[in-house]
């Protein structure tokens, strides 16, 4: 008896058809070096600015205006200047470490604006 039902549940597979993945989404935007940075998706805290990217949702990740690993920038702190025309979503931030100056990681390396 069990070798009757063990030859007949190989039948159930190939006639079930077979389970196809849904494709990822495309992505809704897309940037690449020289071209323009749309406001709405927000800065960017740590991107290799000499490559492509393509992504889902906000570029940018939830750190207030200005600020970074570190906390928010100083009372004192000059204020920000505006992003290098090569990383123009870059999120600039206060670094109160070495010099103190505003700058952005670049393929987390930090680099002074």
């Amino acid at each position: 008896m069990l070798m009757g039902c063990g030859l007949a549940l190989p039948g159930f597979g190939p006639a079930g058809g077979l389970a196809h993945a849904a494709p990822p989404p495309a992505p809704t935007s897309h940037w690449c070096p020289g071209g323009s940075w749309d406001p709405s998706w927000g800065r960017v805290y740590d991107w290799d600015w000499k490559h492509c990217h393509d992504w889902q949702g906000p570029a940018g990740q939830s750190f207030p205006a200005g600020a970074g690993p570190w906390g928010p920038p100083p009372v004192w702190a000059p204020p920000p200047p505006p992003a290098p025309p090569w990383a123009p979503g870059a999120q600039l931030m206060w670094n109160p470490t070495g010099a103190g100056n505003w700058g952005f990681w670049n393929n987390g390396i930090w680099t002074p604006a």
